[in-house]
């Protein structure tokens, strides 16, 4: 928020201490001067009608959280130029809110470069325009070229931001505002492509530009450009708007992702069935996570007023829920997912292995003496005597079940391994049978020649 400072005298503000005054106000104070001195060809009309003295830029200032470097005011009021260093040393951060920003690009053996710019999009603030640097999208021109020659941007720093996007009805002045930040900071740096030149405005600039280390990169004053709003609605109308295009965006981004998913579903269904199932496991784990006890209270009270609503789908989704555990369990069983082979036991699911490798049974499983005579290979089971391994263990059903399950695995195997023997002689007695008929055929083409 800015101080109770109030002037426009930016000589004033030179002499002064940096403890006497803040940055915000320093800032504004150049802000003031670059708008008031820039000619009226090179700037839109609206500076001129919305920001007609020092105060209105602090009355924007106390309706945003408006944030700078903590050592730019000290940089500002510096009588030595900036190294391209201190650029690669502000902030660089994800920020929600608007953000006046600056380039640094290097070239080994070439001059560094720099540009300064904005980003005030309303719904996203400046996350996208950096983010079109990462893709090469939607370059400045100068910043394309220089890239083109062999430039690398190393560094994306903040001048200014906003810690959120600021509400519908004060975005127009807010983004008045950091077009006007980034104005000023490109003549206060000097990242203007013009060295001779100064476009009537070198006097903005903190430092002699002889002094500077680095060369700009920005083509023209972006004062001249248009702002994106209407500034002739009032904050209501202008709040009103927003809660309206928002309706319709969410509308029609709900068509769209019905669509969308109609589409996927009828050209892939099982590749759409285990998207969704990723897609909802994802939110699941993310909602444990972040939101634990809200998520469950949310879930349960979904639940009860389905079912309260529709009492079949309890007595409908319990059923199914019952038969896919079921089917589950099999298919784990069959493919022995959870599979103990210390006692050649396939487990139903992850929580019923786990809970078998605490078991006493286990436990004794794995210490038995397996070469001991008292040892059943079939059951996996140490018997505690000899009259209890004859007489009560080869008896009883378990082993007799285990054996005939071992005596079919066995047939099994034994018939896959003469079904592949039979394949691979059927398949010689083939490819023996094709070579004789070339060899017939090289014949023929013989006794023709």
């Amino acid at each position: 928020m800015s101080s109770t400072f109030d002037s426009e005298d930016l000589n004033e503000l030179l002499v002064l201490g940096p403890d006497d005054v803040d940055t915000e106000d320093f800032v504004f104070s150049l802000t003031f001067e670059c708008l008031s001195d820039t000619p009226r060809r090179m700037k839109n009309a609206l500076y001129s009608t919305k920001i007609k003295k020092y105060t209105d830029l602090q009355q924007l200032a106390s309706d945003i959280e408006l944030m700078f470097p903590s050592d730019l005011g000290d940089k500002l009021k510096s009588g030595t130029a900036p190294t391209i260093e201190w650029f690669k040393s502000l902030p660089s951060f994800y920020c929600p809110g608007f953000i006046v920003y600056v380039l640094v690009l290097t070239k080994r053996g070439c001059r560094p470069k720099i540009y300064i710019g904005s980003g005030t999009d309303e719904k996203y603030g400046g996350k996208h325009r950096l983010e079109s640097y990462d893709k090469l999208t939607a370059l400045p021109s100068l910043v394309k070229q220089a890239l083109a020659e062999g430039y690398a941007i190393v560094h994306k720093g903040l001048l200014a931001w906003t810690t959120t996007l600021p509400r519908a009805g004060l975005v127009p002045m807010t983004r008045l505002l950091f077009m006007a930040l980034e104005g000023t900071f490109s003549f206060n740096f000097w990242a203007m492509r013009a060295y001779k030149r100064d476009y009537g405005m070198g006097h903005m600039c903190l430092w002699p530009r002889s002094d500077l280390e680095y060369d700009g990169l920005c083509s023209h004053c972006c004062l001249y450009e248009g702002v994106r709003r209407n500034f002739d609605l009032s904050d209501e109308q202008l709040e009103e708007i927003a809660i309206l295009v928002g309706r319709n965006h969410r509308e029609k981004a709900a068509i769209l992702t019905h669509n969308w998913n109609v589409a996927f579903k009828q050209r892939d269904p099982d590749g759409y069935r285990a998207w969704t199932a990723a897609n909802g496991a994802k939110y699941h784990h993310k909602q444990m996570e972040t939101n634990h006890d809200g998520y469950l209270a949310r879930k349960l009270n979904e639940r009860t007023v389905r079912y309260a609503a529709h009492p079949e789908k309890l007595v409908e989704e319990t059923k199914a829920w019952a038969r896919r555990k079921t089917e589950m369990y099999a298919e784990n069983r069959a493919n022995k997912n959870f599979f103990c082979t210390d006692c050649n036991l396939a487990c139903r699911d992850a929580d019923h292995y786990s809970n078998h490798l605490n078991t006493p049974t286990h436990k004794k499983t794995v210490n038995a003496d397996r070469t001991s005579p008292l040892w059943c290979g079939f059951c996996f089971m140490l018997c505690a005597s000899e009259n209890v391994l004859k007489y009560s263990h080869l008896v009883s059903d378990l082993h007799r079940n285990n054996v005939i399950k071992f005596e079919a695995q066995q047939a099994a195997e034994a018939y896959d391994a003469l079904e592949l023997e039979a394949y691979e002689l059927a398949e010689a007695e083939f490819d023996g049978n094709l070579e004789a008929d070339d060899m017939d055929v090289m014949e023929f083409e013989l006794y023709l020649d």
